[in-house]
């Protein structure tokens, strides 16, 4: 050979440029957008921070509010008064009370109802009119019954307000009613119901601009949550409201993070364009030359008649192309001959191999058959004996019949095969088994494996239905389902072992043949992935057939 491909090789080391370009770029793209990123984050923290504060403030002017509602003069001496001269006495009180509710609930917007409650049971609500049972009913709502209960818990849980003045849902906040003068003496409890819209504006106007924002109360529940998508992965975000022992939060998702990065891809992405057109165009001007043969060699192969691996080509480059193609044309020519006798040997084989498995099951049903003949002719039952030399003449049309182009039948007559064994079965075993089927007659045309279904029903009688002390059912479902031919053999035997469940699994069960025998057709036909699938039920084994409706 006059030259050398591989020093050819050596004048193109100039292509490690194109490899250092990519990587620098792509390493200052992603420290770059990295940083880009976490500006992004730290934004979304200070406005998010910015959020809680307002909602501490918030919560700071309600705490103050209730505070100087349960220290006023007259709500300390009427909460603390138990006795009364007249009902006069009384209804005046609780008229004064509610004058003074009204002026404090007057004084801001925000507020619904204000109620208090002494350490007696009697109720005072900025309500100019309550009937008794209104209290009841109130206190019975779940949320605020759970928060009358726990003191520890600064808000309620939102609940909806059932007075007729008020619409939406509001939250409660409860204040402890101490005696001014003995401040460990509770006197009674105030309760003032918040608009939920008065917390959850902030939020609102906080989520026009940034979306996935959410509000979580102190046991975890979702009171808000606005442009959230749960397949869309992201940076969450939380800070509590320690005056509310609540938590508001965002989730920035890698989406939003992408548009706002936008521009360092663009400039990174224009770099390394750049960079890569200059350099593909200038080794493509000094390669052209050198990789023609290769080009060459790459045209012809896709000519190749894949069918019969002949080529047809020669090229002459006084180099290692040249040599493989020479050493091409002589692998493609052994490996065609080597196929033509791998697939003549596997046909073969092939047709060995079931003709053995079709042989281990006809022995068997044979035998079975015929111990049920002599029992009926020693019983004197020629009628018996008739119906059974009949159903097993049918039965022996079929499963005798081995080779390549008989180890297929229709779903139709498989389904008579199955009829005749259970008239066999049937005399043999009168009332120990019922038997049901179930399926869809326009499934007769289906092309199955041959004899899959008999040897599982067997099965069923033999090891399953026998050995009870009772009459037991064997149920016969068949279905289509996405192309997939589902048969499911059913009874409420005996069940099967752990032990057989093993045996079976792993081919080391000869009292099983029949089910191993399906199971090894089934995947030597359609593939690993199809079979038999054995479970136990709570009364009985479960057998299921899965292969494609199909014929291969």
């Amino acid at each position: 050979m006059k030259k050398s491909f591989k020093y050819r090789i050596l004048k193109y080391i100039v292509l490690v440029f194109i490899v250092t370009s990519i990587l620098s770029t792509l390493s200052a793209y992603i420290y770059f957008n990295q940083v880009v990123q976490k500006q992004i984050i730290q934004n979304e923290e200070e406005k998010l921070n910015q959020l809680v504060y307002q909602l501490e403030f918030m919560m700071n002017d309600i705490s103050n509010f209730s505070k100087s509602i349960v220290i006023y003069p007259l709500i300390q001496e009427n909460m603390q008064q138990e006795i009364y001269e007249s009902e006069f006495e009384k209804a005046k009180i609780r008229y004064e009370m509610a004058e003074q509710l009204v002026f404090y609930k007057s004084l801001r917007n925000d507020i619904g109802v204000i109620t208090l409650r002494s350490h007696d049971g009697r109720y005072y609500s900025s309500l100019s009119t309550v009937d008794p049972i209104y209290y009841k009913t109130k206190f019975e709502i779940p949320e605020l019954n759970r928060y009358a209960k726990k003191e520890e818990r600064i808000l309620s849980q939102p609940f909806k307000a059932f007075e007729r003045d008020i619409s939406g849902n509001v939250v409660s906040c409860k204040t402890i009613i101490r005696d001014v003068k003995t401040p460990d003496k509770v006197i009674g409890e105030l309760y003032v119901d918040i608009y939920l819209d008065y917390f959850l504006n902030p939020i609102k106007a906080y989520a026009t601009e940034n979306k996935g924002v959410f509000l979580k109360d102190n046991l975890g529940g979702i009171i808000y949550q606005e442009g959230i998508d749960a397949h869309k992965k992201g940076v969450t975000i939380t800070r509590p409201i320690e005056n509310m022992q609540w938590e508001v939060g965002v989730v920035v998702n890698h989406d939003y993070i992408g548009q706002q990065s936008k521009f360092v891809l663009h400039f990174f992405l224009i770099i390394f364009m750049m960079t890569i057109f200059v350099v593909v165009f200038l080794v493509a001007c000094v390669l052209d030359t050198a990789v023609r043969p290769i080009i060459q060699l790459t045209k012809e192969m896709e000519t190749i008649d894949y069918n019969t691996l002949k080529v047809n080509f020669d090229i002459h480059s006084n180099d290692e192309i040249e040599l493989l193609s020479v050493r091409f044309k002589e692998m493609l020519t052994k490996i065609n001959q080597y196929n033509q006798e791998a697939l003549e040997k596997e046909h073969i084989q092939k047709e060995m191999e079931f003709d053995v498995l079709m042989s281990q099951i006809n022995p068997h049903y044979l035998y079975n058959v015929l111990n049920t003949v002599v029992y009926l002719s020693v019983a004197k039952r020629n009628e018996d004996v008739v119906t059974v030399v009949n159903a097993l003449t049918y039965s022996l049309q079929e499963t005798l019949k081995v080779g390549e182009k008989n180890i297929f039948t229709t779903l139709g007559m498989e389904i008579d095969l199955v009829k005749a064994y259970l008239s066999i079965q049937k005399i043999r075993y009168p009332n120990v088994f019922e038997f049901q089927m179930v399926y869809t007659k326009c499934l007769n045309d289906v092309v199955i494996p041959k004899t899959i279904i008999q040897p599982i029903i067997e099965n069923s009688i033999i090891h399953g239905i026998i050995p009870l002390e009772r009459q037991g059912e064997i149920r016969l479902e068949i279905r289509e389902c996405k192309g997939i031919l589902e048969i499911s053999v059913e009874d409420n035997g005996v069940g099967i072992s752990t032990t057989d469940l093993y045996a079976i699994k792993y081919a080391d069960e000869r009292n099983h043949i029949g089910i191993l025998n399906v199971h090894q057709r089934i995947q030597y036909l359609y593939g690993e992935k199809f079979g038999l699938k054995i479970s136990k039920r709570k009364k009985g084994t479960r057998i299921i057939i899965k292969f494609p409706l199909e014929s291969p």
